[in-house]
């Protein structure tokens, strides 16, 4: 039997099959689109298509010519310009004399492509001469990736290739797609640092190129580059050894070693569920069971043990995981961290003056992470102190230590010039003869690090005001006439009282408070021959203690960030 075919019938199936592309042969090689015939990659009202995105890291430091001679970073600009890269880390397949400061070039498109004809016209002229439209690339060429190089004010520290995400990824409307990108750092990198001689930066960057349907021919591609800074911490060894970075050498990586992988449905992370829960676990408290005490108790026990044959151990978190056992394998990075700041043990030093012991400092811990408190006691104005503190102050502060070579100024003017204050302590202690103080590390800040121009020292600076005896001194050894001073008149023993009592009790040092409300003139005749001065003069001594800052180690899961592009 035959079938009766109407025209729209027909029209259906002819535009069926050429969504199928079943196209004829000879209109499968033209590139014009057909009024009647739609293209087969038409996508629906509202869907996005991106026609490639990438993802690449890299960091980069900037001086400040003020401080640093810039002399030696202008050469490694032309280095990596003119393609004089060696003891840069570069694969074997590289080409010789290529610019490296992009690691591997740049995915640069114009977002305003040549206009293209379209309708009838251009679909009759499609078999007879008909061109197909090209995209204009706008990729850096070596002349511009040298000029970019030179004129720029950063020098690399790091940079890889650029990562494909996906290319021709058609978006319905409501859907997404979550990528992973992975990519293994080297070990001797420096963290991030934002200071006063050098800049430390690193970025994430994202390009997308979307084709727009619907726009007209000149805007139908538009092009988005976006810029995450991220934050990187520097590498710790078990012994606490901190890799060497040589700024001359920055890692250039020409191969890809970057992974990026299609996350599924089921491993994408839900963001608005994970905030809601962690918003309901932060009102109702953590919930702690019996089971829990119970394993920690055993964690404590493990670990216990295992220290028995190890130097350093870690105490696990309450609530943790399970200590590995000792010859389980390295430990990462994370776990060494936190071993080395919990094994770290007490440190003691003494301030003198003039010969004599002025104050002893004896800190909890000599190794502190990001985001913890350093506490401090001092003991002062004993009963052998040659002088009394009035007042101290503590303060916890960084530098930037330049090597000579490369300083603009001294090293002590640079020293005040880079010297920033993170925390401070003040305090009377005219009548303590002990005082503690705390300092706040701070999390956003720096961990210290070593390069080959610059270091980054954290120190705890303490400053003291004394009073001292100023009775002069006749000719012959001053060391034996200092000796026989005796401390100032205020010390001197007085008649014991309910009030002096107390303050002992309280204070642990006697009153500063006499009987007597002034001198006469037997009192001073008596000090005189007791070899006590009548008047004293105040001075100030200062000491730096320098203190060891790891990164910050800690069991909470880290947020997540959200960019829009």
């Amino acid at each position: 039997m035959g079938r009766n075919d109407s025209m729209e019938s027909v029209f259906r199936e002819s535009v069926n099959d050429w969504s199928k592309f079943k196209r004829p042969a000879s209109l499968s090689r033209k590139s014009s689109q057909s009024p009647i015939y739609p293209s087969p990659d038409t996508a629906t009202s509202g869907s996005q298509r991106i026609l490639w995105s990438f993802a690449q890291l890299g960091g980069t430091i900037e001086i400040d010519e003020s401080l640093i001679k810039p002399h030696d970073f202008e050469s490694l600009k032309r280095r990596l310009a003119y393609g004089d890269i060696s003891g840069a880390t570069a694969s074997t397949n590289s080409v010789p004399s290529t610019p490296r400061t992009l690691g591997g070039g740049d995915l640069g498109h114009s977002s305003e492509p040549p206009p293209s004809p379209t309708g009838w016209s251009s679909y009759l002229r499609g078999p007879f001469g008909g061109r197909a439209q090209q995209h204009r690339r706008t990729g850096s060429t070596m002349q511009d990736a040298q000029e970019r190089t030179l004129q720029s004010r950063s020098v690399p520290t790091f940079s890889a290739p650029p990562s494909i995400v996906a290319v021709d990824l058609v978006l319905a409307p409501g859907e997404s797609k979550t990528f992973q990108f992975k990519l293994r750092l080297p070990v001797d990198l420096p963290p991030t640092y934002q200071g006063k001689a050098i800049r430390l930066r690193y970025n994430l960057t994202l390009g997308t190129n979307r084709s727009d349907a619907n726009a007209n021919s000149t805007r139908a591609q538009t092009s988005r580059l976006i810029q995450v800074p991220i934050r990187i911490y520097n590498h710790i060894g078990e012994s606490g050894f901190r890799p060497f970075f040589d700024l001359m050498n920055p890692v250039i990586l020409t191969k890809e070693d970057a992974s990026v992988t299609l996350v599924s449905e089921d491993e994408r992370p839900a963001f608005g569920a994970e905030r809601s829960r962690a918003k309901v676990a932060s009102r109702k408290g953590p919930s702690l069971r019996k089971q829990d005490l119970q394993e920690y108790t055993r964690q404590l026990l493990v670990s216990k043990a295992i220290s028995e044959g190890s130097p350093v151990t870690s105490v696990p978190e309450f609530g943790g995981p399970a200590p590995a056992p000792a010859g389980a394998g390295t430990r990462s990075c994370k776990a060494t961290i936190e071993a080395l700041a919990r094994s770290s043990s007490k440190v003691s030093y003494d301030i003198a003056k003039d010969g004599k012991v002025a104050a002893v400092l004896t800190l909890v811990r000599s190794r502190y992470r990001l985001g913890e408190t350093i506490t401090g006691v001092i003991n002062i104005n004993n009963a052998h102190s040659l002088a009394r503190i009035a007042r101290m102050s503590a303060t916890l502060e960084t530098f930037e230590d330049v090597q000579p070579s490369i300083a603009t100024l001294p090293a002590g003017r640079l020293q005040r010039v880079t010297r920033i204050i993170h925390a401070e302590h003040h305090e009377s202690v005219l009548d303590k003869g002990r005082a503690s103080f705390s300092l706040c590390i701070p999390s956003g800040a720096s961990p210290e690090f070593v390069t080959s121009g610059v270091k980054l020292n954290w120190l705890v600076r303490l400053s003291f005001l004394t009073i001292s005896a100023t009775k002069p001194v006749g000719a012959g050894d001053i060391e034996k006439k200092l000796a026989k001073l005796r401390p100032p008149p205020h010390l001197l023993p007085t008649q014991s009282d309910g009030f002096s009592r107390y303050h002992v009790s309280v204070r642990a040092i006697d009153s500063l408070a006499g009987s007597a409300t002034g001198l006469g003139a037997e009192s001073a005749k008596a000090l005189a021959e007791l070899g006590c001065a009548r008047e004293t003069k105040l001075e100030t001594v200062e000491c730096a203690v320098p203190v060891s800052i790891l990164p910050n180690s800690t069991s909470y899961k880290v947020g997540d960030a959200e960019f829009y592009a």
